[in-house]
């Protein structure tokens, strides 16, 4: 920035010093990835109420609109709704077995912690394992613990693969 610092204006500079209060007009890109996945949690968002006309990204604006106000209060912004590539990290290293995603989630319940009686007082080790998410676990309204995220993503062609 300093190198910079003679050529633009300070207003500009102090955008980029001082980024939060522009965050939130940051967007989702329309990757292959993103409109895939959206496919398959679009019942979700609908869910909610908001109706998905359009790509992936002005969807996800709808329901940070929608959540604005709780987003806000926890310094959230649009581009963070985006765990999809936190996921896609397993794919790349073939982890299918520990996605709460995959249909062929075989270890989701080993590595979960909802069925503890102290669960609410630990960080949820799917999340901090796989995302590096600090998130206190919350089975009442956790969609992997209750296995609503399994079969999100379609088994890749890979593990196709291995089986025959």
């Amino acid at each position: 920035m300093d190198e910079y610092g003679e050529k633009y204006p300070d207003y500009v500079l102090e955008r980029w010093r001082n980024p939060e209060p522009y965050l939130n007009q940051l967007e989702l890109p329309g990757d292959t990835w993103n409109n895939k996945f959206f496919e398959r949690i679009k019942p979700y968002i609908e869910d909610m109420g908001i109706k998905c006309k359009g790509k992936p990204s002005k969807a996800i604006r709808e329901v940070y609109n929608y959540l604005k106000d709780k987003a806000d209060e926890r310094g959230l912004y649009p581009e963070q709704f985006d765990v999809t590539w936190d996921f896609a990290r397993l794919c790349s290293k073939k982890k299918c077995d520990i996605c709460p995603l995959s249909p062929s989630a075989l270890h989701i319940k080993k590595l979960c912690i909802g069925e503890l009686s102290d669960a609410k007082e630990k960080y949820c080790p799917l999340l901090s394992t796989i995302c590096q998410y600090l998130v206190l676990c919350s089975p009442t309204d956790c969609p992997v613990f209750k296995n609503n995220t399994q079969g999100l993503c379609p088994q890749p062609e890979f593990v196709l693969a291995q089986k025959r």
